[in-house]
């Protein structure tokens, strides 16, 4: 079956609707190009295209006349957030985070970051913190590659560059956010989204890493 990718999807999410796990569709053959296109099961466009492969049937030899118990499998997916008053991490703050009507409650760590297991199929969350009781909605999969212009949008917007209400438009608003990240990591600030910028958006949103803002301020 071809599942054509509508804003939310991953590959995570997709393989929990059909009851397969996530590895099963993102390295069966078919999606090769899929993989080498986009580079991350989370990160899909609309429009692409992902086979799903049936579901295989599988036989389990036991003794009659006895109990045994059967472990059915998941595959939680991991959602880590590091949270930012202006450049200073949000560290030690107690939090209340609600994924799909389950609520989640605990305390940042030094860094400001947020680490948890959450349902794949989840969409939408929303999560208040600290004592100015501040709300951050989240939305599950809406992410797009950093090869489309809608994705670099999303990822300056989600540190702080706002880029204005027209998504996959370079539009001034735009070029005046891509300036602003350029002038903060001491980019030439060009308005465009050269090599170095897409490095540094990568790096600071995409990776592991996590971002410590001090090695970055500048006096």
């Amino acid at each position: 079956m071809i599942h054509v990718v509508v804003e939310g999807d991953s590959v995570p999410s997709i393989a929990y609707s059909a009851g397969l796990f996530p590895d099963t569709i993102w390295d069966h053959p078919q999606n090769s190009d899929l993989k080498t296109l986009r580079q991350d099961m989370n990160v899909l466009f609309p429009g692409d295209s992902v086979y799903v492969p049936d579901k295989q049937q599988r036989v389990e030899t036991a003794a009659t006349d006895k109990k045994h118990k059967f472990r059915r499998r998941g595959v939680p997916s991991r959602l880590r957030l590091q949270l930012f008053n202006v450049e200073t991490p949000r560290a030690a703050e107690t939090y209340q985070l609600t994924i799909d009507g389950a609520t989640h409650q605990g305390t940042t760590d030094a860094k400001g970051v947020i680490e948890l297991w959450v349902p794949p199929g989840a969409k939408t969350g929303s999560l208040t913190i600290g004592t100015d009781n501040a709300v951050i909605l989240l939305k599950f999969g809406h992410m797009d590659p950093l090869g489309e212009l809608a994705g670099v949008q999303k990822r300056l917007s989600n540190l702080g560059y706002c880029c204005g209400t027209n998504p996959g438009q370079m539009d001034d608003a735009t070029r005046d956010a891509l300036r602003s990240f350029q002038r903060r990591f001491e980019l030439k600030e060009s308005g465009e989204l050269d090599a170095e910028t897409k490095a540094h958006l990568s790096k600071f949103h995409d990776k592991s890493d996590l971002f410590d803002p001090d090695p970055w301020l500048t006096a």
